[in-house]
């Protein structure tokens, strides 16, 4: 195999990735337990990415899936929630392709 035709992502990268994108990484349920198991253990590294290059969406979802997925509090994410008071919830999907 030509190593040229391959890209590797950083794991916070993946995990940000699998949340805009979940049908391409086995569903939303596949998603959820990839965060239950190894979500723990890179939650510094995804928070702080999704908080430097993630959209609304993105820290939504993210934060979503700490506060009440696997039920972690940050910091981080708690100012995410603050930023997001009075925005439109309507058309702001979970997962994007349902």
């Amino acid at each position: 195999m030509d190593p040229k035709g391959i890209r590797v992502r950083k794991i916070e990268a993946l995990f940000l990735d699998m949340t805009r994108k979940p049908q391409y990484c086995g569903g939303i349920d596949t998603v959820l337990a990839v965060f239950k198991k190894y979500g723990e253990q890179y939650r510094n590294e995804v928070i702080q990415l999704t908080n430097s290059i993630g959209n609304t969406m993105d820290k939504a979802r993210i934060g979503y899936i700490y506060d009440k997925v696997l039920k972690t509090t940050d910091s981080v994410v708690e100012g995410w929630k603050a930023e997001m008071i009075g925005l439109r919830g309507g058309s702001r999907k979970f997962v994007p392709y349902l």
